[in-house]
């Protein structure tokens, strides 16, 4: 470009102008995770930090354990699609009480403590180590052992906790049988965990090393404990190993309501790019079974939790709630999370076309510890959103056999039925089923607003994306002078984003006329709203729906039909 500010000889002199910025796409597939992880620092408590990948998320929170769902969220998101999350970290201040014990082993004494905050493993879970290797002389410990993560088979059977039903399932998914444990073989265990052989070597850090190789292996890969030290200055040669069972019981109840993820909704607004919200541990409550008299009570957690974000989105528009259900055995009458959505037992419906609702969880592997593991389908869920975004677009379902196989989910907490889906269709619940030849498969596309005309996650979706790109790309029109001449910038600038979204095949309809209108004018702007600083620009646009119900019409006919020729 010439320098005119220096003209010195006769000539043209060519000075070049700054275009109007075009609009660029809005971001739709950023979630934000809310809840307890593994480890949080002082400092990550209730603010959001971003996340790149699964190794970046380990390196800050710890890994895939029972009791904190995020993990096991942020795990499945990037599996299925997902490129990029923000995860806020919450915790009661000061934290809660850690469940912990100390286990005296015959060459050692081990303090360990469970994997997450919470008082899941209280009176249920057990830690034992076992001889291995050939069977010493009575009243001896054999010179190896394994170390066991262990549940007894009446204590789990007694128990009526959505802890100890997660555990039920865990245990059936990775078919554990009862194995009889202790000196007089009395009761039945389950063995959820077994690492090891050790041996008294491996108790003690090699050279230059913190840690002894029990910890290493035990806690890079155990989803249920953590091994933090290992005395062996206090060593008792003598007795059976399986006589020292040690069952947690201190653990401090963290309760997953409003208040306690309050301070972390108001962390969201300080990361304008996401657009996605899961909060998988609010829904680890029982909705099986309960007595209609109890279960307004039962669900109020999460339903106060539901409600403190819906309430947050009043100034988050761009936001979209991925709402886990609660857990509810199968089989069982699915009427129970029909009316947990419909406000069926407590008056409290939940309708939102900013939120959708998945239904039930789902079992996937755990890569780390090798077991299968029921957990909540949001992570999952939103790991589809993004894989869907990128490679279909945000105006398409992320449902069905070609954008919603959960692909990582190995089985459900329970195997629903068309007759099943017929409940929970018409009310918002998107249900994950078994779709015959393409397996485990999100097989719901609403809202928890039905019977409208943002019915659809795709159709909400998509028009948020249209709204937050018009409003950004659009930025620059503030304070300008109001004139035919923005009048026409302004239409053009918009019609041309929205043609390249009929392009790509987002809008209805074989001309751009058809699929969308963009006024901007004197038409609806006469003088007495330009006078109040007021710039109307109103868009109307052909969306798209999905195909929810394909019918297909058969006929008998008559006599040979015609070749086609």
């Amino acid at each position: 470009m010439s320098d005119v500010s220096n003209l010195l000889h006769p000539g043209v002199y060519i000075k070049e102008l700054p275009g109007l910025p075009s609009m660029t796409g809005a971001s739709t597939s950023i979630p934000v995770f809310i809840g307890a992880t593994e480890r949080l620092a002082d400092g990550d408590r209730n603010v959001a930090r971003p996340v790149r990948g699964w190794a970046d998320y380990q390196a800050r929170y710890g890994s895939f354990v029972f009791g904190a769902q995020v993990g096991a969220a942020v795990f499945e998101f990037f599996a299925l699609g997902g490129a990029f999350c923000y995860v806020i970290g919450v915790a009661d201040d000061p934290p809660p009480t850690v469940a912990n014990f100390d286990l005296s082993d015959p060459f050692a004494k081990l303090h360990i403590a469970a994997a997450s905050m919470g008082d899941w493993p209280n009176d249920l879970v057990q830690v034992v180590t076992l001889d291995a290797g050939p069977a010493p002389a009575a009243g001896k410990a054999a010179n190896t052992f394994t170390l066991n993560v262990v549940v007894d088979e009446t204590d789990l059977a007694a128990s009526s906790s959505v802890w100890a039903k997660l555990l039920k399932v865990y245990i059936t998914t990775n078919a554990i049988k009862p194995t009889p444990i202790g000196p007089a073989s009395q009761d039945n265990f389950y063995i959820l965990e077994s690492y090891g052989a050790f041996n008294a070597a491996s108790l003690n850090p090699p050279a230059g090393a913190s840690t002894c190789p029990l910890q290493d292996q035990v806690n890079a890969k155990s989803m249920f404990i953590r091994v933090q030290t290992v005395d062996t200055s206090e060593v008792n040669s003598g007795g059976d190993r399986s006589s020292t069972l040690v069952k947690f019981a201190n653990g401090d109840t963290v309760t997953y309501n409003a208040a306690f993820y309050g301070p972390a909704l108001k962390a969201v607004s300080a990361v304008p790019d996401a657009t996605l919200i899961a909060i998988p541990d609010a829904a680890i409550i029982d909705m099986s079974d309960l007595d209609p008299a109890t279960a307004a009570t039962a669900a109020k957690p999460l339903k106060d939790v539901i409600s403190s974000v819906f309430t947050a989105f009043k100034h988050l528009p761009n936001m979209f709630y991925v709402i886990d259900s609660p857990y509810v055995d199968i089989p069982s009458d699915t009427q129970n999370i029909v009316d947990f959505v419909t406000g069926g037992t407590d008056n409290l419906p939940v309708i939102n076309d900013h939120a959708a609702i998945y239904y039930p969880y789902i079992v996937v592997l755990n890569p780390i510890s090798g077991y299968s593991v029921p957990v909540p389908p949001s992570g999952a869920v939103l790991g589809l959103y993004a894989n869907t975004d990128m490679n279909a677009g945000v105006w398409v379902s992320p449902a069905g056999v070609v954008n919603g196989r959960v692909t990582t989910a190995t089985a459900l907490t329970g195997w629903l039925s068309e007759s099943d889906q017929d409940t929970c269709n018409p009310h918002g619940i998107n249900v994950i089923r078994p779709i015959s030849g393409y397996g485990i498969t999100i097989y719901g596309a609403r809202t928890l607003n039905p019977g409208t005309q943002t019915k659809y996650v795709s159709v909400r979706r998509f028009l948020t994306y249209v709204e937050q790109t018009i409003k950004a790309g659009l930025q620059w029109v503030v304070f300008q002078n109001i004139t035919e001449i923005l009048y026409t910038t302004v239409v053009r600038e918009t019609t041309a984003f929205l043609t390249s979204l009929w392009n790509m095949g987002a809008l209805y309809g074989a001309t751009v006329d058809q699929a969308f209108f963009v006024t901007c004018d004197d038409t609806n702007n006469p003088p007495d709203q330009r006078a109040k600083g007021i710039l109307n620009i109103a868009v109307g646009l052909a969306v798209l729906s999905p195909a929810e119900f394909v019918v297909v019409t058969i006929s008998q006919i008559t006599g040979s039909p015609s070749s086609g020729s």
